[in-house]
C-alpha cells in the first residue's frame, strides 16, 4: 500500500501496483505518474484487500501519524503473503512514547513477522514548496512475514 513518491520506482518491477490512500488528491497524483496503478481509497486499518495478497507492502511516514499503528501493523501481516516483505520507515521511530525501540516491539507484538531487521539514520528529503526543502533523519524496518 502507498501512494508516495516512491511509487514509480516501486512500479516499475512489479507484477501489479496498488496504491493506497486516505486522501484521494495523493491517489490521483499516483494515478498521473503509475497509470497501470490500481487506486484503492481507503483507511490504512481496513485495507480492501484479500489476504496474503501482497508480496511487498511499503509505508513510508505513515505509521507514526496514525491513531492505532498496532491495528496498521495487523492489517499489513492479513494482507501479506507468507513470506511477503514489509518495509516501514518513520522519523519518531519512538512513535511518540520516548522509546526508541517502541517500532520494533510494535511489530514484534503482532507475531507474524520474522525479527526486525533496523537501519538507522537515513535520510529522507521531504519537499514542502518551491523554496523549502527539510532533511528529516528516519528509521527504515524491513521484516518477512512468516509462512
Amino acid at each position: 500500500p502507498g501512494a508516495g513518491d516512491r511509487a514509480p520506482r516501486l512500479a516499475a518491477g512489479a507484477a501489479s501496483y496498488v496504491a493506497v490512500d486516505r486522501s484521494l488528491p495523493a491517489l490521483l497524483h499516483t494515478g498521473a505518474r503509475v497509470p497501470a496503478a490500481r487506486l484503492v481509497l481507503a483507511d490504512a486499518t481496513a485495507l480492501p484487500l484479500p489476504d496474503a495478497s501482497v508480496d511487498l507492502a511499503v509505508a513510508a511516514h505513515v505509521v507514526d501519524l496514525l491513531d492505532a499503528p498496532y491495528a496498521f501493523v495487523e492489517e499489513l501481516a492479513r494482507v501479506l503473503a507468507p513470506e511477503g516483505e514489509l518495509r516501514l520507515t518513520t522519523p519518531d521511530p519512538a512513535l511518540g512514547t520516548g522509546d526508541d525501540g517502541a517500532l520494533a516491539a510494535l511489530v514484534e507484538a503482532t507475531e507474524c513477522f520474522e525479527a526486525p531487521a533496523l537501519a538507522e539514520g537515513i535520510l529522507w528529503p521531504r519537499v514542502h514548496g518551491p523554496r523549502e526543502l527539510q532533511l528529516a533523519v528516519t528509521q527504515r524496518l524491513v521484516v518477512r512475514r512468516r509462512a
